[in-house]
């Protein structure tokens, strides 16, 4: 059979097989070697699951960040995306209509609209605290993960919600509110806020600090990336490894960051060629 009927076929009847890798049923059941079932493989890998895809328009959504983290004078510097944050006021013209009012002895007019002024006032003034906060907030992570905008992801450390509220005496409620959809633009690139905050992974030298969960999420995408494909790392080899790192991790911890980051089982990773 030629490769394009072969690889038809492997589509149309064996996925399932195909998916857990199990090329030689898929040879058997289809009178070919394990060779061609693995070439059209390749074919298979690269094709379009969904061909109209090119033809639907798609919407494209950019995140706008609302803080700037930015390195001035040797200092680390949060700014506000003043383009988030429009600058309110109140129109004169209401003003106008205010002062009118009163000189004309108008109470019900006058009421009302003292009544509009106040809840203005009162947005006004609320935007202007929440910005504060930000600030606040987003100054504190950045002296927490100094080393994070020095060196990279490598540096993170571990952080909660709670030390933030500590340092700059608020709620917990209040910090997660806050971070909650926030994005600060800094030299890693565009983050949400809420990526700083990560448990902490105990080193077996129990001197040293504690590393965090999304560094040592890094060090297994980098693992993965440089296995080899015929060997693919097993859960188990992988926590073995971070241990030679002194890093104290669970098999199942392993296999739960794994997930998380979208990496296949090592047997859904293994190539036979």
């Amino acid at each position: 059979a030629s490769q394009g009927s072969l690889v038809e076929a492997i589509v149309a009847h064996h996925l399932k097989e195909l998916e857990k890798k199990h090329y030689g049923r898929i040879a058997k059941a289809l009178g070919t070697t394990v060779e061609a079932v693995f070439d059209a493989t390749r074919v298979i890998e690269v094709l379009e699951p969904k061909p109209g895809r090119p033809y639907c328009s798609s919407n494209n959504y950019f995140i706008v960040p609302d803080v700037f983290v930015v390195k001035h004078e040797g200092e680390w510097t949060v700014l506000l995306n003043d383009d988030g944050f429009p600058r309110l006021r109140i129109n004169p013209y209401y003003r106008q209509m205010i002062a009118s009012a009163k000189k004309d002895n108008s109470d019900g007019t006058k009421a009302y609209l003292d009544e509009k002024l106040r809840g203005a006032q009162w947005i006004i003034r609320s935007i202007e605290q929440r910005n504060k906060t930000i600030l606040k907030v987003v100054t504190s992570i950045v002296t927490f993960q100094e080393e994070f905008f020095e060196k990279g992801v490598q540096c993170l450390k571990p952080l909660v919600l709670k030390q933030v509220a500590e340092d700059i005496g608020m709620h917990e409620s209040t910090i997660s509110r806050v971070t909650a959809n926030k994005y600060m633009h800094c030299p890693q690139g565009i983050l949400g806020l809420k990526y700083f905050f990560n448990t902490a992974i105990p080193r077996s030298d129990q001197s040293e600090s504690m590393v965090s969960s999304v560094t040592v999420r890094e060090m297994i995408r980098k693992m993965v990336a440089v296995e080899d494909a015929q060997r693919p790392l097993k859960d188990e080899e992988i926590a073995e490894k971070l241990q030679n790192h002194r890093i104290v991790i669970a098999r199942r911890t392993v296999a739960k960051y794994r997930s998380e980051e979208n990496i296949p089982s090592a047997s859904k990773r293994k190539r036979l060629f």
